[in-house]
């Protein structure tokens, strides 16, 4: 069934053009060169693709650190935010592959790369409401 959707050629199943309109690139995020750069495809295709096996174990521990950070491993019911905590692991390991462990284990590294993250995404929905012609 999915056999077509395979052979199709890059420019059909190009995500990044369906995102940049989805959230608004550009005007949410700013920067003229993000809309014509072919950076984040590089980084995807040699960089992320080259070594994504090879962080698994990596990754994996993260996530273990984040959920035991905030809830816990001695099975105790506790009261939390799991929006914001998800958000948090979210960011942790997502940022992992592109910026390292330190980094990642910043708490306001990640409140600001969190923050960023959803400000786009709700500015891009914002931006939707109105026609073209009225946009910045």
């Amino acid at each position: 069934m999915g056999h077509w959707l395979a052979h199709m050629p890059e420019d059909v199943l190009n995500a990044k053009n369906c995102t940049f309109y989805n959230v608004q690139f550009k005007h949410t995020v700013g920067h003229p060169e993000i809309l014509t750069d072919d950076m984040i495809d590089l980084l995807i295709r040699r960089e992320l693709t080259r070594t994504a096996g090879t962080m698994n174990s990596e990754l994996l521990e993260d996530i273990e650190d984040s959920y035991v950070r905030f809830y816990g491993a001695d099975g105790e019911w506790r009261s939390r935010r799991i929006y914001h905590h998800m958000g948090r692991i979210v960011a942790r390991v997502a940022n992992r592959a592109f910026v390292g462990k330190e980094l990642c284990a910043n708490d306001e590294y990640l409140d600001s790369a969190n923050d960023f993250a959803l400000a786009v995404g709700v500015s891009g929905v914002i931006l939707h409401f109105f026609p073209k012609f009225m946009r910045p």
